[in-house]
């Protein structure tokens, strides 16, 4: 992969995750599919912390759900 294509990887990843971010601020957890895909995307960057994060956060969201 050249380094144009690193370049527009990168940017979409970071527009995943902003958007990602963005949806569990509001209390709004993405479907598992696409996040999931978000997650491993994540784990393969070694941004694990982030990704470990984010697990916690849409985890907690779906707790406070439960009836």
């Amino acid at each position: 992969m050249g380094e144009r294509e690193l370049s527009e990887v990168e940017g979409m990843r970071e527009e995943a995750i902003c958007l990602t971010e963005k949806m569990l601020d509001e209390a709004i957890v993405p479907d598992t599919v696409a996040f999931n895909c978000l997650l491993e995307d994540l784990c393969e960057v070694e941004k694990t912390v982030q990704a470990d994060k984010m697990r916690l956060l849409a985890q907690s969201i779906l707790e406070s759900y439960a009836v």
